[in-house]
Formats: C-alpha cells, structure tokens, sequence
C-alpha cells in the first residue's frame, strides 16, 4: 500500500503542463491527455462566447479554465507519508527533565529585573 500511494502521489505532482496543449498551442480534448495529466486536473470550465441573438446567434469564441491540483498540499502529503523531516509537525528529545528544572532553567537566563 505504501507503494501506491507514493507512486501514486509523485504522478500527480510530476506531470508536465506542456501536455495539456497540442502543438498548436491549444488544450487538448482530455481524452488525448496523458493520464498522469489528466489525473491532475482539479476542474474544468469552458464557456462559449456568443454573438447575436435568437436565429442569427453565433458562437464567436470558447474561454476553457483548467484547475490544476494543489501541487504544494501534494508534495507536503508525500513528504508526511514518507516521513521527511521537513515536514514534522512536533518536536521529539530523548533527554530527561522535569518541568521545574525547565522552569528554574529560564529563569536563571532572565536578567534581574530591579536593576
């Protein structure tokens, strides 16, 4: 399972956006993406820009949005998984202290303050 899910998570985090368009320049159709691609898509919007109206109603034009995963968020849960230092959200000692000794420590570092 731990093979899936880094394998998994790499390919949406390591596709190349150049796949998404054609040598044209324009998006592909998404069943001629690459599916590691086409798995990073969060959504897709296309709207089509018309001109006139009623019978002489023309469509002038299409606005295509493509939202792409959060890279970043991926990357951090990769990095958790994988148990990357980095990424630790608690700090662990292996030495012995009470809390008084903690507390008799900072304040022997604080300066008097009735100077």
């Amino acid at each position: 399972m731990f093979e899936i899910v880094v394998a998994e998570t790499l390919a949406l985090v390591q596709f190349d956006i150049r796949d998404l368009y054609d040598d044209q320049g324009n998006i592909k159709n998404i069943r001629d993406m690459p599916r590691d691609v086409a798995r990073s898509l969060s959504s897709i919007e296309v709207e089509e820009l018309f001109s006139g109206s009623a019978e002489d109603r023309q469509v002038v034009g299409t606005t295509k949005k493509i939202k792409l995963i959060d890279r970043l968020k991926s990357i951090e849960m990769l990095g958790r998984h994988t148990d990357v230092q980095a990424w630790k959200d608690r700090l662990e000692h292996t030495g012995k202290i009470t809390l008084e000794e903690l507390v008799a420590g900072s304040r022997a570092d604080k300066p008097d303050s009735a100077d």
